[in-house]
């Protein structure tokens, strides 16, 4: 996990790398457990993404182990915005456009 922003994807040797410091600190301190929202899954330690959106965009993209451009989870990624509006929290998750999968 780099201290240092990347500038290009060759920068990009995990995950997290695409999680900025900030962002890292609100994603700690966010309950996501058990009772968060099934298509929330996790790459790395702070990378965040929907299974469900992902799973819809198959067309344009792979899921792939590492990130990349055309990666799925990439392109799937959940900011801290939505962690805390929708995925972490169950009554609000089902105003969650990606949530009628979970129904």
């Amino acid at each position: 996990m780099s201290e240092v922003a990347p500038r290009t994807w060759d920068d990009v040797s995990d995950w997290d790398d695409l999680v900025p410091l900030a962002t890292r600190e609100i994603i700690s301190g966010l309950k996501i457990d058990g009772n968060s929202c099934s298509a929330l899954k996790r790459e790395g330690e702070y990378f965040y993404y929907c299974e469900n959106l992902a799973n819809q965009l198959k067309d344009v993209g792979e899921f792939t182990d590492k990130p990349g451009l055309n990666s799925l989870q990439y392109k799937a990624h959940m900011g801290t915005t939505d962690l805390q509006l929708y995925c972490t929290d169950c009554d609000r998750r089902k105003k969650c456009i990606f949530f009628e999968e979970e129904r």
